[in-house]
């Protein structure tokens, strides 16, 4: 058996390891003419000549014609299938994939320039034309491009369709993967040659303004989608909304649903020049106009605890001591408008499920409740360690004596004072400002007390209103209603 390879050191090398004698190599440079085969068929006496089908280049017409006049059995090794493009395809390819459409979906974040990416910027410089609405289009536009103002996605894939220009630029406001058409319009456009560039959220732009990590919060939008707006605030502790110009109407429906105290933040108009960034209070928000273009941020410091009040009187232990019922419990709760950490005084705790439930709604915070009875005393101290409630401090002794050495309140209850009330309202207001009192009343006397106390030192916010409770007793197959006594309610903000 003779191998005839090239004369290459690695070759020879490869030969001699195979198990080839020197003089069974023959190492020659090719292609052999039909005469060099004929040669070395004779030469060697080759009765058989292996060869791949190497093709005019490799000289197989020669092998082929020598074999046959030599009579040498030709055996081919046959060129393995071959499944990929020929030259024309290849081509068509090419020519397809540069003269298809390209898109840019380019997100410019806010509306204003100064916020884009250097991408952003390269990728409308490169476009022909460019679609969107008419306040994002115009902020990018220089005068230079053709320009199809339009922000519906059928729309814009009916103008990419039916036009000519290689290179399309569809401008959407923010980041194009947040709650954006652009979602829509990239299943619209499958087939297409489509670069999604991103933009500056209004989320983190807002983030970046007031200072907030947005990493661990909640975004939702309220822009044309249903949320449940209060679930969503109820149980995150960080939320982003964008409002879709609807921010009254979400604070109104927060307020309503027991979450007025929330903290806030509007974003309005955010990057541009007339950029206003407002803090408060949801509540505060309900009576204010916004632009249609704001996004909000909360900070809810109560997240994930229940709000749930107005316990049913069968949890409490009752005893002799009157007790405030449940329907008014819950009256008296939601004008409290008690916050996660918030000091609360409880005044005349009588039973003990006011302070209750204000220890359960501000579990970061402190109750100090303080009772002159010594057996209600003892009832409200029975019902906190029923609770396991571990923020309340108890007080036995008279109101007046009991508030000057306590710390400044957030919130202030008085069901009961043993005819001191303008005393102990006295002595809190004079321990600073931003507190909230309620105050009980079954007396028309108490009431107006209260009322005059307030409106000469000059509360804020004061409301009155008047509980009627009636509860069904069932009589055989009957139920009659049975009247508890009518409570007023007092409420009111001491403010600077």
């Amino acid at each position: 058996m003779y191998a005839r390879i090239l004369p290459d050191k690695n070759n020879i090398n490869w030969a001699v390891n195979m198990g080839y004698a020197k003089d069974h190599i023959i190492a020659e440079e090719g292609p052999f003419s039909y005469e060099r085969n004929v040669e070395e068929i004779k030469k060697y006496n080759i009765k058989y000549l292996i060869t791949k089908e190497s093709g005019k280049a490799g000289g197989f017409d020669e092998k082929q014609r020598a074999c046959k006049d030599a009579n040498c059995v030709l055996i081919v090794i046959p060129r393995p299938e071959e499944d990929g493009y020929s030259a024309s395809e290849v081509w068509e390819m090419v020519k397809e994939e540069y003269t298809k459409k390209t898109i840019h979906i380019i997100g410019v974040g806010m509306g204003n320039p100064k916020n884009m990416t250097v991408e952003a910027v390269e990728a409308v410089e490169d476009c022909q034309v460019l679609i969107g609405a008419n306040r994002l289009v115009d902020a990018v536009n220089k005068g230079r491009k053709d320009i199809y103002y339009e922000y519906k996605a059928e729309k814009i894939k009916e103008f990419i369709d039916t036009t000519d220009y290689q290179h399309y630029g569809i401008i959407f406001s923010g980041d194009v993967c947040l709650f954006s058409g652009a979602t829509v319009l990239l299943d619209l456009l499958d087939g297409y040659k489509v670069k999604v560039i991103q933009g500056i959220s209004s989320v983190a732009y807002l983030a970046s303004r007031i200072g907030v990590p947005w990493a661990g919060c909640r975004v939702v939008s309220a822009h044309g989608r249903n949320v449940d707006i209060v679930r969503e605030v109820a149980e995150n502790e960080g939320i982003f909304v964008l409002t879709g110009g609807n921010v009254k109407q979400i604070c109104q429906t927060l307020t309503e649903n027991g979450l007025g105290t929330v903290k806030i933040c509007a974003g309005e108009k955010l990057s541009y020049p007339r950029e206003k960034i407002t803090a408060g209070y949801v509540k505060d928000f309900v009576s204010r106009e916004f632009d249609p273009i704001t996004v909000l941020y909360m900070c809810n410091e109560n997240y994930g605890i229940s709000t749930e009040f107005g316990l049913s009187d069968d949890m409490f232990f009752r005893g002799e001591i009157p007790m405030t019922k449940s329907e008014v419990r819950s009256v008296i709760l939601s004008k409290l408008q008690l916050r996660n950490s918030d000091i609360v005084y409880d005044i005349g705790s009588g039973t003990g499920s006011v302070t209750v439930e204000c220890g359960r709604l501000a579990p970061k915070g402190m109750v100090y409740s303080v009772e002159c009875n010594e057996d209600a005393y003892e009832l409200t101290a029975k019902n906190v360690e029923h609770f396991e409630l571990k923020n309340v401090r108890q007080f036995l002794g008279q109101g007046k004596d009991i508030v000057a050495d306590l710390p400044k309140p957030n919130s202030v209850f008085i069901g009961g004072s043993k005819g001191e009330l303008e005393d102990i309202m006295e002595q809190i207001i004079n321990k600073g400002v931003d507190i909230r009192f309620v105050v009980s009343a079954i007396t028309l006397e108490t009431l107006t007390n209260t009322l005059m106390f307030m409106k000469t030192k000059g509360f804020k916010n004061t409301e009155v209103v008047q509980v009627s409770v009636s509860k069904g007793n069932f009589v055989g197959n009957s139920t009659m209603m049975t009247a508890q006594n009518p409570i007023f309610i007092v409420s009111g903000d001491w403010e600077e």
